[in-house]
């Protein structure tokens, strides 16, 4: 009966080990995670990551009377311009960092003192 027990202990073990050294394996080099920017090995030029961002600010009421200014060098993006209060700068950086491509964000946003 020990014996029994005994076996059935170190299957489990071994079986626990077994799955968690599994699901470990893979390729660490792709993340999933959209905010790392990482590509999977997809190219996505300056001029096109820019024009994304532009539509994305004149999609949006609260910015698309900003007039800001989108820079992108080499998958990084460089946001200029004036900004009524925190949300829009907020919602500018976040709208920036929603386009598939884009490595970092700048935020070179000042806020309008005369309010």
């Amino acid at each position: 009966m020990y014996q029994l027990r005994n076996i059935k202990a170190v299957c489990a073990t071994a079986i626990c080990v077994a799955v968690m050294a599994i699901s470990g394996c893979g390729d660490s080099g792709n993340s999933n995670d959209p905010w790392s920017g990482a590509g999977g090995g997809s190219y996505f030029d300056d001029t096109s990551l820019s024009a994304a961002i532009r539509t994305k600010f004149s999609a949006a009421p609260e910015l698309a009377s900003l007039g800001l200014k989108v820079r992108v060098e080499n998958g990084e993006v460089f946001l200029s311009g004036t900004a009524r209060n925190q949300a829009q700068v907020d919602l500018a950086v976040m709208q920036a960092w929603l386009v598939e491509g884009v490595k970092k964000v700048e935020n070179e946003i000042v806020l309008d003192g005369s309010q």
